[in-house]
């Protein structure tokens, strides 16, 4: 099939360009024409004016707080290596003395490094009273809240043998600083976790 090698606007190409731009400009002038004819300018405009407090309000740091960035390469260095999988979440500085803060559900609090980064203390959180541990030992179960700390267990005394004590209650354990109720396969496999008699929600102090 040979080519058509005439020009574009050729006399030949005319009968397909002239009704494409025409149309084309047919249609520029409809949408300019609609426009003005619809157009309805707003009767009142009110700017939206943006109040900012002034610098002096601003709410100030605690005197040696500093972004977890500014902290020695020393520190930053044994904060990894000691507690890996952890980001510091905030930091202060007390002479040479540097405090890492956690994030929030970990249950370190803090901890302290000197500026050669040998690590100086760790604070932990406080466990919580109902299902709080530090250790296996304790954590006990018990029929209506599951597995709980041995402390509160004694506080609050369930006589029934039977729902989280029941059977197959394997004894608790202490994960994450939170008492994890576990329990036996009938078929004798290994324990696992029960996660309907964990952290059940603090009974009706007496």
């Amino acid at each position: 099939m040979a080519k058509d090698r005439a020009a574009p606007f050729s006399r030949k190409h005319r009968r397909y360009w002239i009704p494409v731009t025409g149309g084309m400009v047919l249609i520029g002038g409809l949408n300019l024409a609609i426009g003005y004819c619809s157009y309805r300018p707003p009767h009142k405009v009110e700017p939206i004016k943006l109040v900012l407090p002034p610098p002096t309000d601003a709410p100030t740091d605690a005197p040696g707080t500093i972004s977890p960035a500014n902290l020695p390469i020393e520190v930053m260095r044994a904060f990894a290596l000691t507690f890996p999988r952890n980001a510091p979440a905030a930091a202060r500085v007390d002479g040479d003395r540097y405090t890492v803060w956690f994030a929030p559900g970990n249950p370190r609090r803090s901890a302290t490094f000197a500026r050669d980064g040998a690590l100086l203390a760790t604070e932990l959180v406080a466990p919580d009273p109902h299902w709080g541990c530090n250790r296996d030992a304790d954590c006990a179960n018990t029929c209506r809240d599951g597995a709980v700390s041995t402390a509160w267990a004694a506080a609050h005394p369930d006589s029934c043998n039977d729902g989280c004590a029941g059977q197959l209650a394997d004894p608790p354990r202490c994960i994450d600083n939170g008492c994890v109720a576990f329990v036996r396969d009938p078929h004798g496999g290994s324990a696992s976790a029960d996660a309907s008699c964990t952290r059940r929600g603090a009974p009706p102090a007496k």
